[in-house]
């Protein structure tokens, strides 16, 4: 992982800038998280990851069993997997960062209309 910097001030009020090192995390566990939200609180951004895991459908009757579970208006629970406050200036270098990488990953799994098959 690449090192970075963080900026901040000194305890007479003025600008700083350290370098930051970025060890291994190899300690950390990873989650599954397949939802989430954003607040936006005054200077920090607080997002949290859910676990949202749908119910499983069986047998033959999957299409009936579907439609009683949306006609029910089952919910189903998430589970926060993480929480955490980024401040302002941060969430702007990470939602930059993402877009880059999406649109990295989307040219890389995109098709070409050759391998789609009719």
């Amino acid at each position: 992982m690449p090192d970075g910097e963080s900026r901040g001030a000194d305890s007479a009020g003025g600008k700083i800038t350290v370098r930051v090192r970025f060890p291994p995390y190899d300690d950390v566990t990873p989650v599954f998280a397949n939802h989430f939200s954003v607040v936006f609180m005054g200077d920090e951004f607080v997002v949290a990851f859910y676990a949202a895991i749908p119910p499983i459908l069986v047998g033959p009757d999957r299409d009936s069993q579907l439609t009683e579970i949306q006609e029910q208006g089952v919910e189903i629970p998430a589970k926060c997997v993480a929480k955490v406050v980024i401040p302002k200036d941060r969430m702007f270098e990470i939602s930059n960062a993402l877009a880059e990488n999406v649109a990295r990953a989307r040219s890389l799994t995109a098709t070409s209309p050759e391998d789609k098959t009719t």
